[in-house]
C-alpha cells in the first residue's frame, strides 16, 4: 500500500506520494521478548506494567523488536503504569524506541484511548500484552511531515505479530542415516505352512 492523501483547496484536488510502500504492516519480536514479557507479568500477575525494548524498520512495513530491554521507574496499579523516569529520555538518548505494556485484567484486549493518546503517538512501536503476557496487539507509528500532526499510526493485527523462533544450522546432519525399511513378507507360503 502507498499512503497517499489528498486535501481540497479551492474545489482543487491534490495529492501526493510519501513513498511508503507498507505491504503488511508486520512485527517481529526477537527471540526472548516474548519470554521477557511474561516473565514480568507473572511476576505482577493482576498490574499493569511497562517495558523499552528497542527496534527498527526492516523490508516495506516490517519492524523488528530486538531483545535489548530496560525496565524503566514505575509505580503500578491494576489499570496504570506511571513512570517515575523519563521514557522520553530512554527513547531519545538509549535508543529504546518500542514500549510494551500489559493489561492484565483480559485475554483479549485492545489499546485504551488513553494508550494512543500517550504511548503510541510518542513510540515507533507499541506492543499490548494480556493477563497471560502474551503480545496480541501492535501499533506501528510513521511520521509523515504532510499529514495532520505530522504522525500516522497503524495498528498491527495479531496475526501480524510474529514471534522469532530461532533457526539453528546444525551441523553433522550428514552423519544420521535412516535405516532401509526391510520388506517382511507376511504371506507365508503353503510349503513353509505344511511343514
Amino acid at each position: 500500500m502507498v499512503i497517499r492523501m489528498a486535501e481540497k483547496n479551492n474545489d482543487k484536488v491534490g495529492s501526493w506520494d510519501s513513498d511508503i510502500v507498507i505491504l503488511k504492516p508486520t512485527i517481529i519480536l526477537g527471540q526472548g521478548v516474548q519470554d521477557v514479557v511474561v516473565s514480568v507479568q507473572r511476576e505482577f500477575s493482576k498490574y499493569e506494567f511497562s517495558i523499552l525494548f528497542k527496534g527498527n524498520w526492516h523490508d516495506a512495513g516490517i519492524f523488528l523488536v530486538t531483545n535489548e530491554y530496560i525496565v524503566p521507574e514505575q509505580e503500578v496499579e491494576q489499570a496504570s503504569v506511571d513512570y517515575l523516569e523519563s521514557i522520553a529520555r530512554l527513547r531519545t538518548e538509549q535508543g529504546y524506541n518500542v514500549v510494551a505494556h500489559s493489561h492484565p485484567f483480559s485475554s483479549n484486549t485492545n489499546f485504551s484511548l488513553d494508550d494512543e493518546e500517550t504511548i503510541n503517538s510518542h513510540f515507533p512501536c507499541s506492543l499490548l500484552s494480556n493477563a497471560q503476557g502474551r503480545i496480541i496487539r501492535g501499533n506501528l507509528l510513521v511520521t509523515i511531515s504532510e499529514y495532520p500532526n505530522g504522525k500516522l499510526s497503524i495498528p498491527v493485527k495479531p496475526e501480524n505479530i510474529d514471534i522469532n523462533v530461532p533457526t539453528i544450522a546444525v551441523e553433522g546432519l550428514e552423519k544420521i542415516k535412516k535405516k532401509p525399511k526391510k520388506n517382511i513378507n507376511k504371506v507365508k507360503t503353503v510349503e513353509t505352512m505344511c511343514i
